[in-house]
C-alpha cells in the first residue's frame, strides 16, 4: 500500500508540476524575474498545409517551445547560477571564468599569447598595401591613425586560468608585432593596450572591470581624450574636448562593464568594484572635421558617447567594414553599397581601432579594399578583378541565381548589377578561402 502510495503521488506530482508550468504558460500566473541577457526567442505560427507537409512548421514549432514555456526565466536563472557557483562554468559563448571570478573571452586569452600570431609573409604584405594607402590619403589630406585599443587578457593577465597558459614565456604576439611594423612603415599608431597596463592602479577608477569585456565607461572617457587630442594633432584642426561635470561612482555596474556576467543570465551579481561613471560633455570643436571611424565593438562605445558628432563635426562607424552607422540614424547600411573611395577621400581623419581579440584581421578587410580602390592597376587587383568578373558572367547566365539576387536587389533598393557583383565578390573570397 505505502509502495502503491508512493509511486501514484509521485505521478501525481510530476502531472500537477506539469500542469503548473503549462498553465503559466498559458496564462502567466506568476511573475517571473527578467534575464539579463535571454535568448533570442522566435514567434509562434500557425499550422498551414505546406508548413506541415514539408516539416517546417514542426521545425519552428520545436524552436518556438524551446523558449516559451512556463517558468523558462527561473529555470534558466537557477540552472546558470548552480552551475557557475559549483562549477565555475560559463553558460555563455566563448567565455572564460579566470581566478577570483574575472571573466574573460577565449579569443583575448589566445591573442594575448600568441596563440593566433599572424605569419609575418602576411603582415609584410598588409603593412606594404597599408603605406601605400596611407600615402594616397595623404594626397588628399586625410590624415589615418592606428589605435591598438586595450584588451582584457593583456589588463588582467593574472587571473588568467593555469590551464591555459603556455609551458613558456611568450615574446610575441599581434599587439607587439603590429605596434612594430606600423612603426616602420611610418603610419601614425597610438598603442593604448601599453597606455592602459602603465596606468594599471594609477586611476582613480579600474579601467577595466572584473566581469566586463570592454574597456570600463571610464577607461572609454579616458581614452577617447587621448584619440582626440591624438587626431587634433595629426590633422591640425581644433576639435572639442571632453569637459567633465563630475564622476559619480557605484558598485552596481553600468552600461557594458559587466557585459560578459549579464551575458550568463545569474540570480546573483558577480562584481562588486567600485566603478566610474564621468558626466561630462564636448566643447565646441572651433574647425570643421570629418571622422571616419573603423572599428570593433570597441568602436560602438566611441560612437554612442558622441566622439564622432561632438569633438567632430561630422562622424561615422563603420563597424567591422560591414555596417555603417552614425548616432543620429538608427538605421544601419551595408559599408560595401558605399561609395568608399569618395568617403575615404572626404574625410578629414580615419581611425583604424583593434583590440588584441581582432587584430589578426587586418582592420576587418580595409586595407585590401582600400589598396584595390586606389590602386586598380596593381597586377594581384587587375588578376582579382578579371576572376570576378568571370564570377559575374556566370551568375548572369544563371536565371535561378538573378531571380534570387534580382529579389534582393528589391529588398535592399540597390541595382541587380551591384547585387551580381557582391555576390562574384563573395564566391571569390569563398574559393581563396577568405571566408
Amino acid at each position: 500500500m505505502a509502495a502503491a502510495i508512493k509511486k501514484y503521488g509521485f505521478v501525481a506530482l510530476l502531472a500537477l508540476a506539469v500542469l503548473l508550468v503549462y498553465v503559466q504558460q498559458l496564462f502567466g500566473v506568476f511573475t517571473e524575474p527578467k534575464l539579463p541577457n535571454g535568448p533570442q526567442k522566435t514567434n509562434y505560427s500557425s499550422p498551414d498545409f505546406v508548413g506541415v507537409a514539408s516539416g517546417k512548421w514542426q521545425q519552428q514549432t520545436n524552436e518556438y517551445l524551446r523558449f516559451h514555456f512556463g517558468f523558462f526565466n527561473s529555470l534558466l536563472l537557477n540552472y546558470s547560477q548552480f552551475d557557475f557557483s559549483l562549477f565555475r562554468r560559463a553558460h555563455a559563448r566563448n567565455v572564460v571564468i579566470g581566478k577570483e571570478d574575472y571573466m574573460y573571452e577565449k579569443d583575448y586569452i589566445d591573442a594575448l599569447y600568441g596563440y593566433n600570431l599572424v605569419s609575418d609573409s602576411a603582415l609584410e604584405t598588409n603593412m606594404h598595401k597599408l603605406q601605400k594607402v596611407y600615402e594616397a590619403l595623404q594626397q588628399h589630406q586625410t590624415q589615418l591613425l592606428v589605435v591598438l585599443a586595450p584588451g582584457k587578457a593583456s589588463y588582467f593577465p593574472e587571473y588568467i586560468p593555469d590551464r591555459l597558459k603556455p609551458k613558456h614565456r611568450v615574446y610575441r604576439n599581434n599587439v607587439s608585432v603590429f605596434d612594430s611594423a606600423l612603426q616602420k612603415v611610418h603610419i601614425p599608431t597610438l598603442n593604448l593596450n601599453r597606455w592602459f597596463i602603465e596606468q594599471k592602479g594609477k586611476t582613480h577608477f579600474p579601467l577595466m572591470a572584473k566581469t566586463g569585456i570592454h574597456w570600463t565607461v571610464f577607461g572609454m572617457g579616458q581614452a577617447i581624450d587621448t584619440i582626440i587630442k591624438t587626431s587634433e594633432f595629426l590633422s591640425h584642426k581644433s576639435l572639442g574636448h571632453i569637459q567633465y561635470n563630475k564622476i559619480d561612482s557605484s558598485t552596481k555596474a553600468q552600461s557594458t562593464d559587466d557585459d560578459l556576467e549579464r551575458g550568463m543570465n545569474l540570480m546573483f551579481p558577480v562584481n562588486d568594484e567600485l566603478l566610474g561613471y564621468p558626466q561630462y560633455y564636448y566643447s565646441p570643436a572651433k574647425d570643421t572635421a570629418k571622422a571616419l571611424l573603423i572599428a570593433d565593438s570597441y568602436g560602438m562605445g566611441m560612437l554612442r558617447q558622441g566622439m564622432l558628432d561632438s569633438a567632430f563635426t561630422d562622424g561615422q562607424f563603420w563597424f567591422y567594414y560591414k555596417m555603417h552607422f552614425t548616432r543620429a540614424n538608427a538605421n544601419s547600411e551595408k559599408v560595401r553599397y558605399l561609395d568608399r573611395l569618395k568617403e575615404f577621400n572626404q574625410s578629414d581623419i580615419i581611425i583604424l581601432l583593434a583590440t588584441e581579440a581582432t587584430l589578426h584581421r587586418f582592420f576587418y578587410g580595409f586595407i585590401d579594399d582600400a589598396y584595390e580602390l586606389y590602386y586598380p592597376d596593381d597586377e594581384e587587383v587587375q588578376a582579382k578583378n578579371a576572376e570576378i568578373e568571370t564570377i559575374m558572367r556566370q551568375i548572369e547566365s544563371n536565371n535561378e541565381a538573378m531571380q534570387r539576387l534580382a529579389e534582393k536587389a528589391k529588398r535592399e533598393k540597390q541595382a541587380v548589377e551591384l547585387m551580381v557583383r557582391t555576390e562574384a565578390e563573395y564566391i571569390y573570397r569563398v574559393n581563396h578561402g577568405l571566408e
